[in-house]
């Protein structure tokens, strides 16, 4: 042991730890973390909470067995890159530091199926990625994260989205494209910033929540923009509207949406 300006500072040697697979080092004083952590790659669960830590080292992306990582009470203002690295990371808790500097976190592609609790307190984020996961839900939680202004949740297997994502009043960009939504919930009228919305690749049947969004917000779905008037359900949709919309796209998406015999019906000048 050896002691500085009131911090003690405890080096180990993890020679012998390579297999040790749950790590506990709670209320040490630890001020550092050595870049030798990253060595033990059976690690399922590290414990460092109320401790000392600063920053942690790029290596503990190389715990790509942690199921479980506790920081709360320490004293860091950022997360290291390599975090995202922690494919099989299901509970994050960073309760207690001072993480203001950390705004954009991006933690795409790792197969994620539920997101870390320990995201949810990080409410000066500006960015969040989660793009290519396995989430099929979000927490209320959310809701949180009221700096938000882009949110990309695109491939995924998401079924719905909790209401309290209107608590996201600063959302410019939100990208839900490539999910299983089949409905939208009514809290489009909140998200007044909003200037672009992505739902591609969403068996929605109905659009009509997105009537409180202004004409100018851009609403992509069935790989086209969609103009304010078609904004509704999806039933609605008529054939007539092939004589007047000049907007090839949007006709193009009418003729894939409409049934094939009411088109028929409904234009006369169409050869059957």
């Amino acid at each position: 042991y050896s002691q500085a300006d009131g911090i003690i500072y405890k080096p180990f040697d993890l020679d012998d730890l390579h297999h040790l697979i749950k790590l506990k080092l709670d209320s040490n004083y630890l001020a550092y973390l050595p870049e030798d952590i990253g060595r033990l790659s059976k690690l399922n669960e590290l414990y460092l909470g109320d401790n000392k830590l600063l920053e942690l080292p790029e290596s503990i992306g190389n715990l790509s067995s942690l199921t479980w990582l506790s920081l709360w009470g320490n004293q860091l203002i950022e997360l290291p890159e390599s975090i995202d690295q922690l494919t099989n990371l299901a509970g994050l808790n960073l309760r207690d530091n001072h993480l203001i500097k950390l705004i954009r976190l991006d933690l795409s592609k790792n197969q994620i199926q539920n997101l870390p609790t320990g995201v949810y307190s990080l409410k000066n984020l500006v960015e969040l990625r989660l793009s290519d996961n396995q989430l099929n839900c979000l927490s209320a939680e959310i809701g949180n994260l009221t700096k938000l202004v882009e949110l990309s949740l695109n491939n995924n297997q998401l079924v719905s989205l909790p209401e309290n994502i209107a608590n996201l009043s600063k959302l410019t960009e939100l990208d839900l494209s490539n999910n299983q939504l089949t409905n939208l919930p009514e809290i489009f009228a909140s998200l007044t910033n909003l200037t672009w919305l992505n739902l591609n690749g969403n068996p929605l049947t109905d659009l009509s929540p997105l009537q409180a969004l202004p004409a100018s917000t851009s609403v992509t779905f069935l790989g086209i923009e969609i103009p304010k008037r078609y904004r509704t359900s999806l039933a609605s949709w008529q054939a007539e509207c092939l004589r007047t919309d000049c907007n090839h796209e949007v006709c193009q998406a009418l003729l894939d949406r409409v049934e094939s015999n009411s088109i028929c019906r409904e234009l006369a000048t169409i050869n059957c």
